[in-house]
């Protein structure tokens, strides 16, 4: 086994330089996941009695989350080279995607994605009519490009059986980059864009034909709203009434503002928004049909994913801790710790074994080197032994401590016949005659 690296220690399923067993490794784990890694060592103190600091709670969690990623990683490429069998069923999924920003270290602001997969059954309103309702929900989140997402999107679409679905929708707020990401991973879903998204672009609309000021604006944004809602005709009357906003042009008061200096230009691009997504607002149809109309199950998987975790006040995010915490909050939102944690333990575990096993061999090399080079006589240098740049989820390699100072010699002690050491005897006292 090596030095430090008893028989107890597999026994009890300890890696090498581990101090938890597996249960309180994964207790911590899932502690630092849900709250901050020094309230996760108090909480763990107060259950389990074990003592741990911030620092441990946060290496682990690393550790935990690049093991979790590399295991998402084998299995995507296992998908790759042999696509499990489509099975399918008669169940409508919804996927939606979209992004929220969170802070990076230094001030940088940078965009996290997001992706809810879900049932879609038939439920009722407040008045008793039916509508779609979402259940069964599920993520996957990445601080990644959008090329570099879809390979998450994809696993959990596998996982999902997306392929196998009767009917897939996917309600979004209309970027471009989510378009191309369903035109990879789901291109068979039904596109629709986010009705209060719609709303909001109408609301544009409305202040630059009729003006900012007065009841006009939002009386026509609400007449065309209800109509997209309730005419089962289709969007063609509202995009009629848009090309005649166009050719009457802009109201003289319309708001200028940096971003659309020209209010004619503002106009011309919010109408053409419309017409590239005619077949996205048919809302009356898709409510028939007891589709959502609404990207609310991803808008509200940013408070339920992300920002319990990594918005908190004050929080700054270094590059490389971002995916190894996201992927652990993913699973966690998931519920998959009991299926994931023995695998992700298991290669936390293969990987310090084998960084320990090489570290010895390295070292035993070194000695017999030096060995054979003080029995031939030689001068020659020891080669250096090469060492991996990256070892797997090796801990990074301490600094050296600066030498301390040698201590003062001491003064040599006195000899047993010394004259301190000789018992103290007073003089034998005379007798008065």
């Amino acid at each position: 086994m090596g030095a430090g690296f008893s028989p107890l220690d597999a026994e009890l399923g300890l890696a090498p330089a581990q101090r938890y067993t597996p249960r309180v490794e994964e207790a911590l784990v899932q502690l630092a996941v849900e709250t901050t890694f020094g309230r996760a060592v108090k909480l763990l103190g107060r259950l389990t009695g074990v003592v741990s600091s911030a620092a441990t709670a946060r290496r682990r969690t690393y550790a935990a989350g690049t093991a979790a990623l590399a295991l998402e990683a084998a299995a995507c490429r296992a998908v790759e080279a042999m696509p499990p069998a489509v099975l399918p069923h008669a169940a409508v999924l919804q996927v939606s995607i979209d992004a929220t920003t969170v802070q990076l270290v230094g001030g940088e602001w940078t965009e996290v994605k997001l992706a809810s997969f879900a049932e879609v059954v038939e439920g009722r309103d407040r008045e008793g009519q039916p509508v779609a309702k979402a259940v069964d929900l599920s993520y996957a989140v990445r601080w990644a490009s959008a090329e570099q997402f879809a390979e998450a999107l994809t696993l959990e679409a596998q996982r999902r059986h997306l392929e196998g679905a009767a009917t897939v929708v996917s309600p979004h707020d209309g970027a471009l980059w989510i378009q191309g990401l369903l035109d990879l991973c789901a291109p068979q879903a039904i596109r629709i864009l986010d009705e209060p998204h719609a709303a909001e672009h109408l609301g544009v609309l409305g202040r630059l034909v009729h003006g900012p000021l007065g009841l006009a604006a939002g009386d026509w944004v609400a007449r065309q709203r209800h109509a997209l809602l309730t005419r089962l005709t289709g969007p063609e009357d509202l995009l009629a009434e848009l090309d005649r906003c166009l050719a009457h042009g802009p109201h003289p008061a319309a708001p200028r503002t940096a971003p659309d200096p020209d209010p004619a230009a503002a106009l011309a691009r919010e109408v053409a928004y419309f017409h590239h997504r005619v077949d996205q607002i048919r809302y009356a149809h898709f409510r028939q049909a007891l589709y959502p109309i609404g990207s609310g199950c991803v808008e509200s998987g940013h408070a339920v994913v992300i920002a319990p975790r990594c918005k908190r006040a004050g929080m700054r995010w270094a590059p490389a801790h971002r995916n190894p915490l996201l992927v652990l909050r993913g699973i966690d939102a998931n519920d998959r710790w009991i299926a994931t944690a023995p695998a992700i333990w298991a290669h936390l575990q293969t990987s310090s074994r084998a960084a320990h096993r090489s570290a010895q061999h390295q070292r035993r090399a070194l000695r017999l080197l030096r060995g054979a080079q003080a029995t031939d006589g030689g001068s020659e240098a020891v080669p250096c032994l090469e060492v991996p740049a990256h070892p797997p989820l090796a801990p990074p390699a301490a600094t050296a401590a600066p030498p301390r100072p040698r201590p003062a010699p001491r003064r040599p002690r006195p000899a047993a016949d010394h004259p301190w050491r000789r018992p103290f005897r007073h003089p034998p006292q005379q007798r008065a005659s």
